[in-house]
């Protein structure tokens, strides 16, 4: 326990008040645009970092500006994948973490005119809530979106601090049910504290491919084979090393598939590894980072995430939106998604042999494929769509900041 955080967790035995117990308003437009900081830890290609662009993009540009604030490494307006309108990218002007974050982050919120400033996650909270305090008390919303590792590994003490942290904040939500209560049990508080604010996709932009055949042609995919697709960066909780077990108990009898891999090697080359080792090399795809994710998924015929926990994926929503049969471990917001047998498959997490029967099963079941994958893009539109995701975090954006607001009606 540091001295900072001993000293913080003094001064927050008593909650203040929050949006979230005092209702939201709806938006009035005739308010002058607030100013909403973003901060994280560094611009990367995960799925927290993509929600909250793809957040951005969908705000009403005549209510609200960004800031984008970067603990680690300088940041500025050159970042391409940016590009949003009445956004800034803003970081310290070294290399590396900045061991003053929070009093950085201070300067940014008081230097843009923060109204409001939305931490994600616990790792960056108590940072972003002394910067608040700094700046001049801005309104601060806390969102959670999963765990890096699970179980996470958090002391007794570590918990309480982050528990009066989180009760620190004006307004709290959960990207689902399921991480709610895990954030609430991990944290010893009530899932009732935290609304539920669903991650959105946009359904028009991830849709199915008219042409299978020649999506596979342009990404160089073998088109007589079926293609099994996961898309998530190479680490421990998203269980690919279960897949490629799942992949080598496939019976002899089941089609020969291509697994098709996408996202960044954190396993420092572990699984590329296990796969020759297993002797299906010839079978899997490794296929990195890409820039545009679409058309894999529309190249694929199932999808599949094997996660020891998640929050809510992104990627399981742009897969169900682009209408694929998915099968994936009943754990944490995949639940939220799936409904057995209606919208996808559940599985058992680390299970190989459930895996390869689900994904056995699909592919020897054509209307099974077809069923399932209408089913989840039905779902996803109907629950899930982007704009209206939006609009609730503008709905939220403007409770919060209307307490501490001049013009405040």
């Amino acid at each position: 326990m540091t001295i900072i955080e001993a000293t913080y967790l003094e001064h927050t035995s008593t909650p203040i008040a929050t949006g979230l117990r005092a209702g939201l308003r709806p938006v009035n437009a005739s308010v002058r645009r607030l100013t909403i900081c973003h901060p994280i830890w560094r611009l990367e290609c995960g799925g927290l970092e993509k929600q909250m662009l793809s957040i951005l993009r969908a705000l009403p540009e005549d209510e609200f500006s960004h800031i984008i604030a970067i603990q680690d490494g300088p940041a500025d307006d050159r970042h391409v994948h940016l590009r949003l309108p009445n956004t800034v990218c803003r970081g310290h002007t070294s290399s590396g973490s900045d061991r003053h974050w929070s009093a950085t982050l201070a300067d940014i919120l008081r230097r843009g005119g923060a109204d409001v400033l939305h931490v994600r996650g616990l790792s960056l909270l108590i940072d972003a809530l002394m910067a608040a305090d700094f700046a001049g008390r801005v309104r601060v919303a806390f969102s959670f979106h999963g765990f890096e590792s699970w179980p996470p590994k958090l002391s007794a003490l570590r918990r309480r601090i982050l528990r009066a942290a989180v009760r620190r904040c004006d307004d709290r939500w959960a990207v689902g049910p399921s991480a709610a209560r895990a954030i609430a049990k991990v944290l010893n508080m009530s899932a009732d504290e935290f609304a539920v604010v669903p991650n959105g996709v946009d359904t028009r932009h991830f849709s199915p491919a008219v042409d299978r055949a020649a999506v596979r042609l342009q990404l160089g995919l073998p088109e007589d084979r079926p293609v099994i697709l996961t898309v998530g960066n190479l680490k421990p909780i998203k269980g690919h090393d279960v897949l490629l077990y799942a992949n080598a108990k496939l019976s002899t009898t089941s089609p020969l598939s291509a697994f098709v891999l996408v996202g960044h090697d954190d396993s420092a080359g572990r699984l590329p590894l296990l796969a020759k080792k297993l002797g299906i090399a010839d079978r899997c795809i490794f296929a990195g980072p890409q820039a545009d994710i679409l058309p894999w998924y529309q190249a694929a015929d199932v999808f599949v995430l094997p996660s020891s926990w998640e929050g809510m994926s992104n990627a399981l929503l742009e897969a169900m939106s682009c209408g694929l049969p998915v099968v994936a471990t009943a754990v944490g917001g995949n639940v939220d998604l799936v409904q057995d047998d209606v919208t996808g498959l559940l599985i058992p997490p680390g299970d190989p042999q459930q895996l390869a029967v689900a994904i056995d099963r699909l592919m020897r079941e054509a209307v099974t494929r077809e069923r399932l994958g209408s089913a989840a893009r039905h779902h996803v539109v109907q629950h899930h769509d982007l704009n209206t995701c939006a609009e609730t975090h503008a709905r939220r954006y403007h409770a919060i900041a209307s307490p501490s607001r001049k013009d405040a009606p």
